[in-house]
């Protein structure tokens, strides 16, 4: 069977053919690789088919599969398909009673979910199970697009070519990994941005790694007060200096002007200068309150008057504000209301996907990253 054009594999044994039926199995692994023949003669099987191997298969897959099409890759541990040929099956497990196989090795399909989870475009949102919960999602983004008077819809210039967006959608889980918030977000297509017409300077920093332990480092041993704070749709606040244009939205196109497009006024998410403007926007507003920006990390700020002394971590949208009292860090929250809008987290337990936990009595801190294992 020919092979088609865009077929996508992780090939990791040697293609030759004749190579691959002469090799003898390698443990170098630790495991060894099924082969493609069960050990006894295969039995008749009559029911049906999937992707989990049954003793009908003469392959660790779906009936009727040529061998080509299903490939052992030893280092991955799995078996990996041309998707063209085999687009949405989904993940299958099996033991290995039926393979010749050294070692209890686990063998899986690397092949995508459609659980409705990771739905990544408006078509799929609308077929998934959780069809409800992204389109409350999509009409919250959407209202808060419409406060923040994000666009306007205009005729485009006949010299203007606008650029594209869509939906991007994604899950919050808490630490344990169970799902506590759907969120959808529009998000242009800022790789069709041209440079020096849509766009001149596209840099904007992230608080390092260093600079957050060693803030908390600090925070244990100053037995400082410690909080998070979320900016809500941060990068609406950077203002767009260039003349942008951009398509309507799916699923939400304006019925009376099918045709015009949206003149941008701030920064959407996915524009190639949204996230340079959100931090020059943010980076204005804390040292109008004082704060001085660190030389070594210019997402670390530090403010210090008399016998207040605090330090904020900015990494994107996410704010990690540390002060030796809390009427310190309700002031600074109050300035920031002022300006921006903002979820008070509360006490810094769980920011940027590390668990955070403390003993006050100690002066210890510990920190990790369970929902990652």
């Amino acid at each position: 069977m020919a092979k088609t054009r865009n077929q996508e594999v992780i090939d990791i044994i040697d293609n030759d053919e004749e190579e691959e039926r002469t090799e003898e199995p390698s443990v170098d692994d630790g495991f060894s690789t099924p082969p493609t023949r069960p050990l006894h003669e295969p039995e008749e099987h009559s029911g049906p088919t999937g992707s989990v191997p049954t003793r009908g298969s003469s392959t660790p897959g779906r009936d009727g599969e040529e061998e080509w099409m299903v490939r052992p890759a030893r280092k991955r541990r799995g078996v990996v398909r041309y998707q063209d040929e085999f687009p949405g099956t989904r993940r299958g497990e099996f033991n290995l009673d039926d393979y010749e196989a050294e070692f209890d090795s686990l063998y899986c399909f690397l092949t995508e979910d459609d659980d409705g989870e990771r739905a990544v475009s408006y078509d799929e949102v609308m077929r998934s199970k959780y069809k409800d919960e992204w389109l409350r999602a999509m009409e919250s983004e959407m209202k808060s697009l419409e406060d923040h008077r994000t666009w306007k819809l205009v005729d485009i210039p006949s010299d203007k070519k606008a650029i594209g967006c869509k939906w991007v959608f994604r899950i919050k889980r808490d630490p344990s990994g169970k799902i506590i918030k759907f969120k959808a977000r529009l998000v242009a297509k800022g790789f069709t941005q041209r440079p020096g017409v849509d766009y001149t300077e596209t840099f904007a920093p992230v608080a390092r790694k260093e600079s957050i332990n060693t803030a908390v480092a600090i925070a244990a041993e100053e037995d400082m007060e410690a909080e998070n704070v979320d900016v809500d749709t941060a990068f609406l606040y950077g203002d767009v200096e260039e003349e942008l244009y951009m398509d309507q939205p799916d699923g939400f196109e304006d019925q009376v002007n099918p045709t015009k497009k949206c003149l941008l006024m701030q920064a959407l998410y996915g524009t190639k200068q949204a996230a340079r403007q959100w931090n020059s926007k943010l980076n204005k507003h804390l040292e109008g309150q004082g704060f001085h920006r660190s030389a070594a990390d210019p997402c670390v700020y530090v403010r210090r008057s008399d016998s207040k002394f605090s330090i904020i971590i900015v990494y994107v949208d996410d704010l990690m504000i540390f002060s030796r009292t809390k009427a310190e860090i309700g002031e600074i929250k109050k300035a920031l209301k002022r300006e921006f809008s903002i979820k008070e987290l509360g006490e810094l337990k769980y920011c940027l996907g590390i668990e955070i936990h403390r003993n006050r009595d100690d002066k210890t801190i510990v920190m990790n990253q369970r929902a990652m294992v």
